[in-house]
């Protein structure tokens, strides 16, 4: 997650964008990126969310997530919070 507190709207979907064409090129995984570029306290475990049920989420977010096959990522996602990336692990 990429927060709109820390960056100008415009910056931080091109720095999202960005990192979403690395992770599909196979420069990066998704977990790297998340791991260094993540403003999400999640960083730490490469964006590991844990599982989570409807309704624990911002809806935009949800709603991405649970349309996923394990394996999938997409994004940008927009929330309050601010842009994503998501990927399904399980």
């Amino acid at each position: 997650m990429l927060a709109f507190d820390k960056y100008d709207h415009i910056s931080t979907l091109r720095r999202s964008c960005k990192y979403k064409q690395q992770i599909e090129a196979g420069e990066y995984t998704f977990e790297e990126l998340a791991r260094t570029e993540s403003d999400c306290s999640s960083a730490h475990s490469g964006g590991d969310l844990n599982f989570f049920s409807r309704g624990q989420m911002q809806k935009p977010f949800e709603d991405a997530a649970f349309k996923l096959e394990i394996g999938e990522m997409c994004g940008p996602v927009y929330t309050d919070s601010g842009i994503h990336l998501i990927k399904r692990i399980a």
